[in-house]
């Protein structure tokens, strides 16, 4: 429901969703609904030099302990751009 929500908000809004599970990004890009993932909004702020390697890692971390799910945990997060080509 909370990803339905943010979806509806930011289609009405003209704004981006920020949102994680595939079905919900999915949909919203099929309705023209602008998404961005958590981790590529990290990985923004990382390759703009707003974040460290250090506070990259703590965020990606912090999201986990508050229940989000990613492919890898914060000590892994550079390798795994790095895997994906997402490394600038």
């Amino acid at each position: 429901m909370g990803e339905a929500a943010t979806l509806a908000w930011a289609e009405v809004h003209n704004a981006v969703a920020i949102l994680d599970d595939q079905t919900a990004v999915y949909l919203g890009r099929q309705h023209g609904v602008k998404v961005k993932r958590t981790l590529s909004l990290i990985a923004t702020g990382f390759d703009r030099d707003r974040l460290s390697e250090d506070e990259a890692i703590a965020l990606v971390d912090e999201l986990i302990g508050g229940g989000a799910r990613f492919p890898c945990d914060g000590r892994k997060y550079i390798a795994w751009r790095r895997a994906n080509g997402l490394l600038r």
